[in-house]
């Protein structure tokens, strides 16, 4: 697998220093990585960043909406990890889209690293969309699952989801048992806090009305589970079929919380709209087995 590299760009004109449950307000519109099937790919960058955690976003422009994104991190998922990964409204509240993608990083190891924050847009704007929430409480070191339902008559195409102090074991699309047997019918994430106090997970799906494109769903299925190694790291990206772009997409560690937990997770390939990028960290001294996601415009 090919990584894309964090160069230096100079798009974070800050970079702060908070608590890992706050959420200053830092980032900009970032750089267009390029455009695709409708979609406008964008990055605002972090280089060097020296604190012990970071949250920040980057914008879509004009009247985009950001569907999806998330959250790259320079090292190895031993040395560090992605936090909460949503969108945020635009002023009025999710009738009138989400006006970028927020998430956060962690350091746990290394003294410095490279962050890049990732927006899918979709360029058509807030038309055939809907924005749904689920939240539940969590406990102190406590293992949650929450899903979010899109409505009928609604696909889901990106998701993400919001606490103070999350281990990510799952952010990805789910399947309801409907009929059609597609991972198409919300977002599911499941989480450990490490969040000192009882504290709010909240899961946010994106929808779109089925039939306005034509998508396609490349599982995480048995069929194509990912084996990491054990006390090891591995970035793998799910990838679209040629000529198809990416939505948005995610991963998920199997078994139980103790084994190991998604560090990263972000739309890319050698070029953004190629697929969906998942790091997956295995925790244990046995080999892990994790899944990774993504969901294509034809």
């Amino acid at each position: 697998m090919t990584r894309r590299p964090l160069g230096s760009t100079g798009l974070l004109a800050l970079a702060l220093t908070i608590a890992f449950a706050g959420g200053a307000r830092a980032g900009d519109e970032g750089t267009s990585l390029g455009t695709s099937h409708g979609l406008n790919y964008r990055v605002s960058q972090a280089d060097d960043f020296m604190g012990t955690g970071f949250n920040s976003f980057v914008s879509c422009v004009g009247d985009d909406v950001a569907v999806a994104g998330g959250v790259e991190i320079s090292g190895t998922g031993l040395q560090g990890r992605m936090g909460s990964s949503q969108p945020e409204p635009k002023p009025g509240g999710f009738s009138h889209g989400a006006l970028d993608w927020r998430s956060a990083a962690q350091h746990l190891t290394q003294p410095q690293t490279d962050i890049g924050f990732y927006a899918v847009c979709k360029k058509s704007g807030k038309s055939g969309l809907k924005y749904r929430t689920r939240t539940r409480s969590i406990k102190p070191a406590a293992e949650r699952t929450v899903k979010a339902a899109c409505p009928d008559g609604y696909q889901v195409i990106g998701g993400g989801l919001l606490s103070a102090d999350p281990s990510v074991l799952a952010t990805v699309p789910y399947d309801s048992g409907d009929a059609n047997a597609k991972q198409d019918d919300g977002w599911k994430v499941r989480a450990v806090s490490d969040y000192p106090l009882k504290t709010d997970l909240t899961t946010f799906a994106v929808c779109l009305e089925s039939g306005a494109w034509d998508l396609a769903y490349e599982d995480g299925g048995a069929n194509h589970n990912i084996f990491v190694d054990p006390n090891s790291t591995l970035l793998f990206e799910r990838l679209c079929d040629s000529g198809d772009s990416v939505i948005g997409g995610g991963g998920e560690m199997l078994g139980p919380a103790t084994n190991g937990r998604i560090h990263e997770s972000y739309p890319g390939g050698i070029v953004p709209e190629d697929g969906w990028s998942v790091g997956l960290t295995n925790l244990t001294a046995s080999t892990a087995t994790g899944r990774a996601y993504a969901i294509c415009r034809r």
